[in-house]
């Protein structure tokens, strides 16, 4: 038996044979590379933020109401 699935840019594989069952998880470099530039790029917007007094639960509820409202108009 061979499964393989990709969700969220992972690659996920499983595999039986007479040894049992294996899993393999695998991240693409290039994905690991992007999510680690816009982590950093977070970063900077938080550290940023925070000298303009701006807390973390304000930017969160930006991005909460900024991503609702992109939801909505997308219906």
């Amino acid at each position: 038996m061979d499964r393989r699935t990709r969700l969220a840019g992972i690659d996920f594989a499983l595999k039986r044979d007479e040894e049992g069952i294996h899993l393999s998880i695998k991240t693409d470099p290039e994905r690991r590379q992007a999510q680690k530039e816009v982590f950093d790029m977070l970063d900077q917007v938080r550290i940023a933020a925070r000298r303009a007094g701006v807390s973390d639960a304000e930017l969160m509820a930006y991005w909460a109401r900024s991503g609702l409202k992109g939801w909505s108009k997308r219906q």
